[in-house]
């Protein structure tokens, strides 16, 4: 089990995922995603793909907890050459604004440092303002993902 960053904000954990996990996951997709995924692509939302993305990536999957309950996730797999490509992130309104979605990425790129990797990627739709966030931590803009998404990467240096 790899390390992950101890969360800055008090109360909350992070714990890999389990199969008991899957349709709460599945469901903070459904709930931050599906709307804005039918309004750029009408009849977009794919349910039984939406389960089998995630299922396919549940041994790279986190959830975060507050009080024994699931309040965010997120999930990630490697696309070649070597980059560690974060899927979704998403944290429940109602504990937004509090640097969590700053720690889960970092919780992401500590389990793609511990699997070898150093270029991080992901895919956000345009207007949305989790970009400035990315570019605060070393996102670079560095092309597009069809005409309603932007594809952004990091790279870092391993230490020996």
């Amino acid at each position: 089990m790899i390390s992950l960053p101890e969360c800055p904000i008090s109360g909350y954990t992070i714990r890999p995922a389990t199969e008991a996990d899957l349709n709460i996951i599945v469901e903070l997709d459904r709930s931050h995603m599906k709307a804005e995924v039918e309004k750029l692509y009408p009849g977009g939302w794919d349910e039984k793909n939406a389960r089998t993305i995630v299922a396919d990536n549940l041994q790279r999957s986190c959830v975060l907890m507050f009080q024994g309950h699931v309040v965010g996730a997120f999930y990630w797999w490697i696309e070649e050459p070597s980059t560690a490509v974060m899927h979704s992130i998403q944290v429940v309104p109602g504990h937004r604004n509090k640097g969590l979605g700053r720690w889960l990425m970092s919780c992401f790129e500590a389990g793609a440092k511990a699997e070898g990797l150093k270029r991080f990627g992901l895919a956000v739709f345009r207007g949305n303002r989790a970009i400035e966030l990315y570019k605060r931590l070393g996102y670079k803009v560095t092309g597009t993902d069809g005409p309603n998404a932007i594809e952004m990467q990091k790279i870092i240096a391993i230490k020996s």
